[in-house]
């Protein structure tokens, strides 16, 4: 399974406030006059200080970001829990939702890692606007969809946020509603272009246009790759060895497929043009994976033992000094299992708790799930983690509760837990 196609090399979030040493609420003409002021002091012909020079860039680094009502919104939504220096990756569609203007021509600026990570090489939206009468300029957002309206096609209400500066020259958002057509077959990246839905126009000029970026909401069964689509197919032990047939949900309804005997774990069984629709058309892949019946009570145990003893099967056989010792024979050491020191890895918490990498990224994203490391190759599960994780796959799947209501719903059911363990508390002689 593929980790998100966003870059997993963790990078240094940088304060752009900071870097002007005002607070967030700072207004847009406390920003310019701020920014004039140390753009002087740092410039290289005034300044002959061994780091005046990347000083000033990142002061015009800076200003582009928080000069343009568009972009600073966008910044500002990170929320404030990230410090200067901490390493950072953009959350999956952070900037879902915004609307920008069209693309243009940079801003001229020596852009970092970061600013591109966020907005890209060519992040000047706007530029002079002409006078006289001149065509309004485009603009752009990016919009998630149901994978299961890429199926079928559908008619959608959007919403977007369009910043806008208010008197005191601060950026507040309003909010703009559109009703869309989203066309059978669409992928994530396509743009889809609403005629006259930019900017007015100048004068007797026509408006611009919208573009909408179409990517997926995260589906707590499917994950997409292009027009491929894959699916995680839990398998019996003995559904994967004898082969059998299941019914398998696809986004476009269900069908039934065959398991071959023999499908080891990892197995990809291909669905020739059940993928998302389009000429061609994608596949889909439902990928096997092995769920073992628990042993709790005696007859279990013993089908258990009955199969130990039915094979001569030793799955270490491969690795070097590890092999099969009888209990008779020796008194192995006894391992305890204890969640708060699990350190699973993204992977094996996806099948721990039969949740795709893409939700469980999100959940991250989002707050739900606190890993240790930074980067997704890196990122370790605690017992906590697990816990969470299983509550959120609950009121994922049984509640349809989407991501943010997930991390709400969960602190939620922390505090009424905290608040019980308190009562309990009082109640005690």
């Amino acid at each position: 399974i593929a980790l998100p196609q966003e870059s997993t090399r963790a990078m240094k979030f940088k304060d752009y406030y900071e870097t002007f040493g005002l607070p967030r609420g700072a207004t847009q003409d406390e920003i310019k006059r701020t920014y004039r002021k140390l753009a002087r002091k740092y410039h290289p012909d005034v300044n002959k200080d061994a780091d005046a020079e990347a000083r000033f860039k990142e002061l015009g680094e800076a200003y582009a970001v928080l000069k343009d009502p568009e972009k600073r919104a966008a910044y500002d939504q990170m929320g404030s829990q990230w410090k200067a220096g901490q390493d950072f990756q953009p959350p999956p569609d952070w900037d879902a939702g915004f609307e920008f203007r069209g693309d243009g021509a940079d801003d001229g600026i020596d852009a970092s890692e970061f600013f591109e990570a966020l907005f890209g090489r060519h992040a000047n939206r706007g530029g002079r606007r002409p006078s006289g009468h001149a065509r309004g300029e485009d603009h752009h957002a990016k919009v998630l969809i149901d994978l299961e309206d890429a199926y079928r096609g559908a008619e959608r209400s959007i919403s977007l946020r369009v910043p806008v500066v208010d008197a005191q020259g601060r950026v507040t958002l309003t909010e703009r509603r559109l009703d869309v057509s989203i066309p059978k077959g669409v992928r994530a990246g396509q743009h889809l272009r609403l005629a006259g839905q930019g900017e007015p126009g100048r004068g007797n000029g026509p408006a611009g246009d919208l573009y909408l970026e179409i990517g997926f909401n995260p589906h707590p069964q499917f994950r997409v790759d292009g027009r491929d689509v894959f699916i995680d197919l839990p398998l019996a032990p003995w559904e994967a060895a004898l082969g059998c047939s299941v019914s398998l949900p696809t986004p476009g309804g269900s069908v039934q497929l065959t398991i071959p005997a023999g499908s080891a774990a990892g197995r990809r069984l291909r669905l020739r043009g059940k993928g998302i629709p389009g000429n061609p058309p994608g596949d889909l892949y439902a990928v096997a994976t092995l769920s073992l019946p628990p042993a709790t009570s005696d007859s279990e145990k013993a089908a258990y033992r009955t199969l130990a003893d039915a094979f001569d099967f030793n799955p270490r056989a491969h690795m070097k000094g590890c092999s099969v010792m009888s209990t008779k024979d020796s008194q192995p050491a006894q391992g305890t299992i204890v969640e708060e020191e699990l350190h699973l890895t993204l992977l094996e918490l996806c099948q721990a708790t039969r949740a795709s990498q893409e939700y469980v990224v999100t959940w991250v994203y989002e707050g739900v799930l606190e890993p240790l490391g930074q980067a997704p190759e890196d990122w370790r599960f605690t017992g906590e983690s697990l816990r969470r994780a299983r509550l959120a796959c609950w009121l994922t799947r049984d509640l349809e509760i989407n991501p943010p209501g997930v991390a709400m719903a969960l602190d939620l059911l922390d505090e009424i837990a905290t608040l019980q363990a308190r009562l309990q508390r009082l109640g005690e002689p």
